[in-house]
């Protein structure tokens, strides 16, 4: 479960592989976890910064932030090879 919710996050394609990046802040590691507790059916289409922000407890300012650099670690990955 939480498959989707996780590529949806980290804007995957289907084809890419699911890769979070190891260590993280706290917070990264929590939206990581409600993440993955959620069904897929039922949740990717209600996420948003405001939905994650509620289900675990970190302000919306927070996970922007980390959203945001779980998405440049991504993109730093596909730069780098």
């Amino acid at each position: 479960m939480g498959e989707q919710c996780l590529r949806w996050i980290l804007r995957l394609n289907p084809d890419e592989p699911l890769v979070w990046p190891s260590g993280g802040t706290r917070s990264m590691q929590r939206i990581r976890q409600a993440l993955e507790e959620l069904d897929d059916e039922w949740a990717v289409p209600r996420l948003s910064v405001t939905f994650i922000a509620e289900r675990t407890g970190i302000s919306d300012i927070a996970v922007r932030a980390a959203l945001k650099r779980l998405r440049g670690q991504r993109s730093a990955r596909r730069s780098n090879g």
